[in-house]
């Protein structure tokens, strides 16, 4: 009885400190003051690690946001953060270079139609990077677990070998309990690694769906614009075809007019020959006439 509660006892106590694994804080980590009423409602003006500025457009105010706990401070999250200060109603980051900036017009909210899938694609890298954030936690969480397990089972073998001698039976039980507790420590890594795996593929998978949409809305942009430009080339014919046809009438009423003008010439010089001839008959009778009177 006594060999079996040792057996339990190791169990239960490998079992509670892997469930209570946490991460410790660091010397550096701020615990800011929390206000769940501010939550992010536009693109960060810097982000450097977790932390992020957001611009209230509401309130004006500056706050700051842990995009993987999802914690709000007035303050900045730690003292190498980019400094901002107000210039009149608007932020401004005096640390120009950090990475992570943005334009401030993005900041504030004003974001084109243009700009609305970059916003989409960083909220969904910002996504991605949280899930990341938390698998790798979750797998040195794992890991921290494992490694205080096989810890706490050395230490109770070497106090157990210290404090007393146990009999054949008594180690051949310690040893299974062992086994089966690494075993299962195992087992539980490869369902977390299992786990991430698919977590990742998932994500890929949706980022190759937003690819494809994306692909998809873009082609379907250049179908729209070569649509209209071939249209718009259409009308520019059209315009040209209806401005020669008046250019040929038009011509075609000049000549016109010009053929008239010169059949109207021609007729009278053709009236003006008719009456010279007229007029020298007339002068050839009178002479006739004269000549005969001379002569009687």
């Amino acid at each position: 009885e006594v060999e079996e509660e040792t057996a339990a006892a190791v169990v239960a106590d490998s079992s509670g400190d892997a469930a209570k694994v946490e991460e410790e804080p660091t010397a550096n980590t701020v615990i800011p003051e929390t206000n769940e009423n501010k939550r992010p409602n536009s693109l960060p003006i810097v982000q450097q690690g977790d932390w992020s500025a957001y611009f209230d457009v509401k309130t004006g105010v500056v706050f700051y946001f842990d995009e993987t706990t999802g914690t709000t401070s007035w303050d900045p999250p730690f003292k190498d953060f980019p400094r901002i200060v107000m210039e009149g109603s608007v932020p401004k980051v005096l640390d120009s270079s950090s990475i992570g900036n943005i334009s401030m017009e993005r900041a504030l909210g004003y974001i084109g139609v243009d700009e609305m899938a970059e916003a989409l694609k960083w909220e969904e890298a910002k996504e991605e990077e949280r899930r990341k954030n938390a698998a790798k936690k979750a797998a040195a969480a794992a890991a921290a677990a494992e490694e205080t397990a096989v810890v706490e089972i050395e230490n109770e073998e070497n106090t157990a070998a210290v404090s007393t001698k146990p009999e054949g039976k008594t180690v051949e039980m310690y040893e299974a309990v062992k086994n089966a507790e690494l075993e299962r420590l195992e087992q539980e890594k490869i369902v977390a690694e299992e786990k991430k795996v698919r977590e990742e593929e998932a994500a890929a998978a949706a980022t190759a769906a937003q690819l494809a949409q994306e692909e998809n809305a873009r082609l379907e942009k250049e179908r729209i614009a070569a649509q209209y430009a071939a249209a718009k080339e259409r009308e520019v014919a059209a315009k040209l075809a209806i401005q020669e046809k008046l250019e040929q009438e038009l011509l075609e009423k000049e000549r016109l007019e010009s053929e008239r003008v010169e059949k109207e010439r021609l007729e009278a010089e053709a009236a003006a020959a008719k009456l010279a001839i007229q007029e020298n008959l007339e002068q050839e009778l009178l002479e006739k006439g004269r000549l005969e009177s001379e002569r009687v």
